[in-house]
Order: C-alpha cells, then structure tokens, then sequence
C-alpha cells in the first residue's frame, strides 16, 4: 500500500521544522527585550502573528529560529527552538549544524491541513491550541538530537541532564503560548472517539488490491463510506476512512487544498450538472477512491470489491 502523497508533504514539512532551522530565517536576537512575566523574566518572540515566551533562565542555552514566510499548503512554520550548544558543536564538527539539537518548534495549519495532518497521524506532531481560523501544532525530533564534538553521549554528564531539561521545557511553553495569544485548548479526543466522520447512513465493501492482477483475496481493506452532503437519492458518495485486516484505521481526507467538505459540496454541485455520476452508487465511489487516493497502484475491476452487513468485519 502506497501512502498519498499529501502524507509525504506533511512528514517533510514536519522534518523540516525538525531537523533543519536553517530553512527558518535565523532571528537569534528576540523581537523583543526581557519582560517580567508573573514574576519572571521572559523574553518575547513573534512569527506568523503569534508570540512565543520563552524564559530566562535559560538564556544562552536556546537559539531560535523564527519565519515570516507564507503558508504552504495550510502549513505556516512558527518558531523552532533548538539547543545552542549541539548547533556549536556540529558547526565545528561538521561546518553545518543542520539536523542537530533540535528541541520542539510550532506551527499553525488551516482546515484542510489539519484534515490532512488527521489522514497521516505523524508521530513528531501534537495538535494543542486552536484559534478562529487555524490550529496549533507542537512539532518534536524524530529522535535524538543532542550533539557534542565526536559525537558520544555520556548519559550521566552534567551536559545529558540540562539536555533533558530543555526537552521538557515544551510544555511550558506551549501552555503560555496558549494562553499569551488567547488560544483555546483543543484535543483530537472527539473526533477520534465518533464512530464516523460524516452522519447518515454507511456502507460497508471489503477491497481486495491483488485480485485483479493475481486472483488473492487474501490482502483486504475495509472501506467504510458515506454521503457527506446529502442523504438517500441523489446524494454522492465517499470512503472517509478504511481498515486493514488488523482493524487499524486509516482517516481519509482528499488532498484538494480544500477542506473535505467544501470538496465534496463541490462535487455534489458537479454531479448535479451530470460528471461523476461514478459516486452516486457505494461501489463506483469505492473505485473512485482506489484510482483517486493514492493509496493503491495496480488494475482493480468490480470482482476487486465485495459487500459486507452493516458493520466493518
């Protein structure tokens, strides 16, 4: 099973942030000077219309990158922290620091962003805050970025335990940013905890990806689909998730650059005026979605798809 492309734009974006803070325009120096900050003093970042706080006391031991840049595909970079004294150790080791002593960063994702972070679930990304128009993301390493010239990690050095410390100042931030920029807390709790992402009524069809080419009904995905739009006749449909045999699920948002529901209302629209006439049975928005989603390659036929009772088995 090939993964969509839209989950390859989010890990790399997400890498980015990670792994490289030299593709953030550098701001070492803050935006602002030290402020008190309920008795301590903090010093103020911004990026993107958002403030970032990080505290004094540990001044000297964090660089930050920060970008103005414009959002790309609903993803807008914030702030990436990193450890100063892995990036000094790598500059002298290697002349480059990239890849090294990143910490955690944040960044903000639209709608249609958002749906496609939920269809890929990247591990090294938390989605925390939200606010009227987008939501917040607390980005972290996909392992271990500590550095010091040669490249051994004593664990039981003074240098491994401030490294430790660094990394759980995350928390701390991401509460203030919550609360510095008016920010509502936000959880993926109740999306992942409804039994369907659209309402109405669900169709069940078993897709077998290797019985076109081979005749194996062994490899199957269960594709659960509903009308998004409009219910019973007339209304389009699609596949908003699907499980493998084990039961895992995988969240389906098409990659339009649009949020799901506007695409579908568009293609609700289109069917009306007589295209895609495909989608107004389960089995031709089944095809639709194996041709369309970039998860499958290879031929199907409608032998490929086999209806299930109304509940996934």
């Amino acid at each position: 099973m090939n993964r969509l492309a839209s989950f390859s734009l989010i890990l790399s974006f997400l890498l980015t942030l990670t792994a490289c803070g030299k593709n953030l325009p550098d701001t070492k120096e803050p935006e602002e000077p030290p402020q008190e900050d309920g008795g301590e003093e903090v010093t103020i970042y911004h990026s993107g219309g958002v403030e970032m706080a990080l505290p004094n006391r540990y001044a000297g031991q964090l660089t930050v990158y920060t970008s103005e840049g414009e959002a790309e595909n609903g993803f807008q970079p914030l702030f990436s922290v990193y450890e100063t004294a892995s990036l000094k150790a790598a500059e002298t080791d290697f002349g480059d620091s990239t890849g090294f002593g990143f910490l955690f960063g944040f960044a903000a994702l639209d709608q249609a962003a958002l749906e496609q972070y939920l269809s890929a679930l990247p591990p090294n990304a938390a989605i925390f805050a939200q606010d009227e128009t987008r939501y917040y993301a607390c980005t972290y390493p996909t392992d271990v970025q500590f550095y010091r010239s040669g490249g051994a990690v004593d664990t039981q050095s003074e240098d491994w335990q401030n490294w430790q410390v660094l990394n759980g100042l995350s928390s701390e931030v991401q509460a203030d940013l919550t609360g510095r920029n008016g920010f509502q807390p936000f959880t993926m709790d109740a999306f992942f905890e409804q039994e369907f992402t659209y309402g109405g009524d669900h169709v069940y069809l078993n897709y077998y990806p290797n019985f076109a080419s081979a005749g194996d009904d062994q490899e199957y995905y269960t594709l659960v689909l509903s009308q998004p739009v409009r219910q019973g006749h007339g209304g389009i449909w699609c596949v908003e998730r699907m499980l493998d045999a084990s039961g895992q699920v995988y969240y389906y948002f098409p990659d339009s650059g649009k949020p799901a529901m506007e695409y579908y209302e568009g293609l609700q629209e289109a069917c009306g005026a007589g295209q895609y006439k495909e989608l107004l049975t389960p089995l031709g928005a089944a095809k639709f979605f194996v041709q369309e989603s970039g998860y499958f390659s290879g031929e199907t036929s409608d032998e490929s798809f086999r209806a299930l009772p109304d509940a996934a088995s």
